[in-house]
Formats: structure tokens, C-alpha cells, sequence
């Protein structure tokens, strides 16, 4: 299972990067358990922001910045990640409460989530839109649409939290998703 993994991750023991940015070309589940270069393994074993970028990806700046707010529990780890890129970058970031749910209780979960992310892009400075989908039965789809007609550079999740790397590639989560059917760069977090 992929040497450059070790080759990354023992590169980030002596310089303690704050983001890594990898390529990714795998886009089913046993092409992420055997790529030479695995994003799920090396966010788990180095708690560090990583970005998978796909052999589609023709993005170089980050100028616009989607982050998707969901009802998981480590929904937040993106937040500080996303809020350094944006202010190095002048990127805008545009918000979007998402869940495949009309319960009031879901509904009002995500929407402190996102006013929690207002505040914060707001203390920082950070330029920001907000908009929320709710009840699709696919979010990724929704969030795709979204990030292409906003031309988004990248998109901010929070991979699920998984005890097993194994189990992980086999997740058909969000961010795997989001990796194998969309041309934007993925920004995937997970310190929790």
C-alpha cells in the first residue's frame, strides 16, 4: 500500500507542513485502497489538511471556496483550514447548509452551524456567501452543481471519521464522492 504515503508522512514529521497537496486519480474504492498515493491514509496519520487533486483538475488559483456545513460531528475541523486559505488567497467562500432532511430539527442544526461560520469569516474578515439545500436525496450532486456554477477552486469537507483506513476507502461518504465525480480540487479534513 503505497510508498509514497511513508514518503509524505515522514517528510511531515520533519517539516510539519499546514496543508499537503497530492494528486488523486482514483475513482473507485479499490483504486483508493491500492493508489501510490492515498489522501484518506495521509490525513489520518498526519492530522493535516490534505487536497486531492484529480488528473481533470485544471484549477491553479483559489479565488472561490465552497463549504459545504453538514450535521456530522466534525463538521468544524474545515473551518480554520478554510479561513488561512481564504485570507492568504482573497478567496470568497461561499457556504452551503446541506442535508438530505427537512426535519426542523436537522434544519436548525445547520443553520447555527452556518451562523457560527458567518460570525467567523466575519471576525476574520472573510468574503462570504450563504445558501442552504435541503431535502435532495443526493448531496453530492447538489454540491457539484453548485461549485461549477459558482466556478469554485476548491471544495472544503470533513472526510468521516473512520477507525479502519480500510473501511474508509470503501465509504461511499461525501468526500470520496465529491473525489471521484468532480473535476475541483478536494480539501479534506479530519484532526478529530
Amino acid at each position: 500500500m503505497g510508498n509514497y504515503n511513508n514518503v509524505i508522512i515522514d517528510m511531515h514529521r520533519l517539516k510539519e507542513f499546514d496543508l499537503i497537496v497530492i494528486p488523486d486519480f482514483s475513482r473507485k474504492p479499490l483504486e483508493r485502497l491500492f493508489a501510490d498515493i492515498n489522501p484518506l491514509e495521509i490525513m489520518n496519520r498526519t492530522n493535516t489538511a490534505v487536497i486531492a487533486v484529480n488528473r481533470n483538475s485544471r484549477k491553479f488559483g483559489i479565488k472561490r471556496i465552497v463549504l459545504p456545513i453538514r450535521n456530522v460531528k466534525n463538521w468544524y475541523d474545515k473551518i480554520p483550514f478554510t479561513s488561512a486559505i481564504a485570507k492568504l488567497t482573497g478567496a470568497k467562500i461561499y457556504i452551503v447548509g446541506v442535508a438530505n432532511s427537512t426535519t426542523k430539527l436537522v434544519i436548525d442544526r445547520i443553520e447555527q452551524k452556518m451562523e457560527f461560520c458567518k460570525s467567523h469569516f466575519q471576525k476574520f474578515g472573510i468574503i462570504y456567501e450563504a445558501e442552504t439545500i435541503f431535502g435532495h436525496g443526493e448531496i453530492f450532486k447538489d454540491i457539484i452543481l453548485l461549485s461549477n456554477y459558482k466556478r469554485a477552486d476548491l471544495i472544503a469537507v470533513s472526510p468521516p471519521i473512520n477507525h479502519s483506513i480500510i473501511k474508509s476507502y470503501f465509504n461511499t461518504s461525501l468526500y470520496n464522492k465529491l473525489i471521484s465525480k468532480s473535476n475541483i480540487p478536494v480539501m479534506g479534513v479530519t484532526l478529530t
